[in-house]
C-alpha cells in the first residue's frame, strides 16, 4: 500500500479522506472486511467490531509518512476555496 502511495500520495489520500485528519469511513470499512477475511482464511474468526481498531491502527501507520503533503493539499484547497468565494461577492452583479 504504501509503495502505491508513494507514487501519487496527494491524489489517493485526498480522495480517501474527508479533511486533513479523517479518513472516509467507506476505506476503513472496506479495509477491515479485507483484514476480517485474512483471519479467516487463517482459521480465526474474530468479530468486525474488534477488528476495526487494529485496521484502523494499520491505516494510519500506512498514511502516515504522506499525511505532511495531504494536509498542505487540503490548506491550499481550502485556500482556493476561499479566494473563489471572496472574489464571486467582490464581483457586482
Amino acid at each position: 500500500m504504501q509503495l502505491v502511495l508513494s507514487m501519487s500520495p496527494k491524489k489517493i489520500l485526498t480522495t480517501l479522506m474527508i479533511d486533513e485528519k479523517n479518513i472516509d469511513g467507506t476505506v476503513l470499512q472496506l479495509a477491515t472486511f479485507v483484514v476480517k477475511d485474512f483471519f479467516h482464511s487463517h482459521e480465526r474468526k474474530v468479530e468486525f467490531e474488534k477488528i476495526q481498531p487494529l485496521t484502523a491502527s494499520i491505516l494510519q501507520a500506512v498514511f502516515e509518512p504522506f499525511i505532511g503533503q495531504v494536509k498542505k493539499a487540503f490548506l491550499k484547497q481550502e485556500d482556493e476555496e476561499e479566494e473563489t468565494e471572496s472574489t464571486e461577492t467582490d464581483t457586482p452583479q
